[in-house]
């Protein structure tokens, strides 16, 4: 009724204000990569390793020095040092303190300290001392609760409290080091064979959090005095051998670790994440648990994320669920709220080299950045509104996605220049205008504009074109074109009932699933007065009247069968349709029972009882979404999705329970592959 009508309307505004943090990448390129995409160049040919700074700053290890990166302009600039040429390079590690008064740098058996204040950028070189070390550096950290700096080498583990003092070995840890961790009280240093775990005494200079976080207390510098880590109880677990002879609670060689906001230690390796939480216990955090991918390069921790540089890409592990009944599991190993960023639209290439996240500003807004082979992202987590994101993607429709009121595709003249776009004819045009038609129909019922009513009018006539370009009575088509237009592909045929033009045929039911979907959502908040109502319900009316009077196919040019189009008895119960069996069972039920709801003929009613009792299509509603992993095809969850808002916006009471139980197993899936 209206009071739910309203409701539901009030709901929606609400939803618009909330805020989250939505990814917005700006790309950059090394000195002599080829130009892409207009993106800037950098003023150094390679980066190795990055530090934050502060909210919107880091260091960047480049390949002839350290550099300053500003994210919020994307400009570098070299940070000079004296004495001059830090040990840099592709095989150097480098530490900034927690209050970012100290910098060190090893490479070899070299280790440099200097001490970094802002002024010095650019007023005078960074003072540094050099110490020696024994063995070749392999990971370095400052850790406030030990007062030191922890330096792992192929010897063993090394601790400065001093930058004037020879380093001094700390005995029980021994053999090459691989990756150091340190957050307050806990350090934690993965070797070739062992993951080793120290807990220090309390001391002055650390305070722990809710949750049991630690963190230093604020102003406190790496240099007071904190627990020596020869007061260490040193535990270990066994790290799992490369070539699988031996097991271990870590998957594979320790490649990079932190510790998150919640005291969880976060091992990165080749094979998954391994997670040691508060309790000591390890878990495995891998494919199963929704990890998008391994082979992990980096791992850091800030404002209540994980973030991990892999081989292949970016991967965001969002702040945990506040509510109980969405987390699965435990937070860490949540399925769903995985994030993977690939590609170019997020990356100059997806071999990240490494990755940091930057303190999150006052309204929650923060940046990540992240090393790739080919050149840095600077990615941006924007706190927005969803009002404020719907408004961009609107900004982008027009006039780039639009071809005679459809929304079509687009192609570039040159890669990554939007100003080159051309327009593209595609066969799913009538799919892509039908979603989009179905946004602008939930987008009215928001806002009531009538600037917004009169464009969504206007894709419903190019929805409307679809069926009468082809002169068959309850026939659309896959999409349409001018005679003069340049399209390809199959199935073309010039449109008698209006010469000039060209439409495509062998239209599947993917685009059906949206002109059925979207007629309702037309009838119940764009079409103004009786005029548009009987147009709408026409199309209705004929769209279904052809599936029913065809035996449940869908026939188009020369009286043939499309490829897709069947919900026949005869066609679904074939061994080679399993995949379909369901889900034309949920799109022919459901358009069957809006269109009675809206139309009153009662032949569709019959029909749907014929199919749901004679046939066992209400039964076949049910398990619909196939979850055999040798075809769970992604396409056929739109054909699902659909179907079901016409089944609820019928209003029918049959077969509520197989469709209850049924789109339930269905969003159960599909939570599994949350990306």
């Amino acid at each position: 009724g209206g009071e739910r009508e309203r409701s539901a309307t009030g709901a929606l505004r609400a939803a618009l204000s909330e805020s989250f943090l939505q990814p917005f990448s700006t790309r950059r390129l090394y000195r002599g990569e080829p130009p892409t995409a207009q993106w800037a160049a950098l003023p150094f040919s390679a980066a190795y390793r990055i530090h934050a700074l502060n909210a919107s700053a880091a260091l960047v290890m480049a390949d002839s020095s350290l550099y300053l990166l500003d994210a919020l302009s994307g400009k570098s600039w070299p940070v000079e040092s004296s004495p001059p040429a830090l040990p840099v390079g592709p095989s150097a590690e480098f530490a900034v303190s927690g209050d970012a008064s100290m910098v060190a740098v090893g490479n070899a058996s070299e280790l440099w300290l200097c001490s970094l204040h802002a002024e010095h950028f650019f007023s005078a070189p960074l003072s540094c001392s050099v110490l020696n070390v024994p063995g070749t550096v392999a990971a370095v950290e400052f850790s406030v609760g030990a007062g030191a700096l922890l330096v792992g080498t192929s010897r063993g583990l090394f601790q400065v409290t001093d930058g004037t003092e020879a380093p001094e070995r700390v005995a029980r840890v021994t053999g090459r080091v691989l990756a150091i961790a340190t957050a307050g009280k806990r350090v934690s240093v993965g070797t070739r064979e062992k993951m080793w775990l120290c807990t220090l005494p309390s001391s002055s200079s650390v305070v722990t959090e809710a949750e049991g976080a630690p963190v230093a207390k604020s102003g406190s510098s790496w240099r007071e005095k904190g627990s020596p880590l020869s007061a260490c109880a040193w535990s270990w677990e066994w790290v799992a051998s490369p070539d699988g002879e031996f097991d271990g609670a870590v998957d594979d060689l320790p490649v990079s670790s932190c510790y998150d906001d919640e005291g969880s230690l976060w091992v990165g390796n080749s094979v998954c994440a391994n997670v040691q939480t508060s309790d000591y216990a390890y878990h495995q955090v891998g494919a199963l648990q929704g990890l998008p991918t391994a082979n992990i390069t980096s791992v850091v921790a800030a404002n209540q994320e994980v973030w991990m540089g892999t081989e292949s890409g970016l991967i965001r592990r969002p702040r945990p669920f506040a509510d109980a009944h969405k987390k699965l599991l435990r937070p860490f190993v949540s399925r769903a709220g995985w994030h993977f960023m690939n590609g170019t639209r997020f990356l100059p290439s997806n071999d990240v080299r490494d990755v940091s996240v930057l303190p999150a500003m006052a309204n929650g807004s923060f940046f990540a950045i992240a090393l790739c082979g080919k050149g840095l992202s600077i990615i941006e987590m924007r706190n927005i509104t969803l009002e404020q994101k719907a408004e961009q993607l609107q900004s982008i429709v027009f006039p780039r996605h639009d071809r005679y009121g459809l929304v079509s595709t687009c192609s570039l003249a040159s890669f990554g220049n939007l100003s080159s776009w051309q327009p593209e004819i595609g066969e799913s045009d009538g799919l892509w205008t039908g979603y989009y038609l179905a946004s602008q129909c939930f987008r009215f019922a928001v806002t009531r504009s009538e600037e917004v009513r009169k464009a969504a009018w206007a894709h419903f006539e190019a929805m409307e074109f679809l069926h009468n370009v082809t002169g068959i009575p309850g026939y659309v088509a896959r999409t349409f074109a001018r005679s003069s237009d340049p399209y390809g592909g199959s199935w073309w045929h010039n449109s008698t009932a209006y010469p000039g033009w060209a439409w495509q045929g062998d239209t599947s039911s993917d685009s059906l699933s949206a002109h059925m979907m979207v007629y309702p959502l037309v009838l119940e908040h764009i079409a103004k007065g009786s005029h548009e109502r009987a147009r709408v319900l026409r199309l209705m009316r004929l769209v279904m009247s052809h599936i029913v009077d065809n035996e449940f196919r869908y026939v188009g040019y020369g009286g043939n069968a499309t490829t897709w189009g069947h919900w026949n008895p005869v066609w679904m119960e074939q061994r080679d349709q399993a995949p379909e069996r369901g889900v034309n069972s949920v799109q022919i039920l459901s358009w069957l029972l809006s269109s009675y709801a809206y139309t009153g003929n009662s032949t569709y009613l019959e029909k749907y009882n014929e199919l749901s009792e004679d046939f066992n299509y209400g039964y076949n509603l049910i398990n619909q979404k196939i979850t055999c992993y040798q075809d769970v095809n992604f396409s056929d969850n739109g054909n699902s999705m659909l179907p079901y808002l016409n089944w609820i916006l019928s209003k029918r009471p049959e077969n509520q329970e197989q469709f209850q139980t049924g789109s339930a197993l269905y969003c159960r899936f599909l939570g599994t592959f949350d990306f």
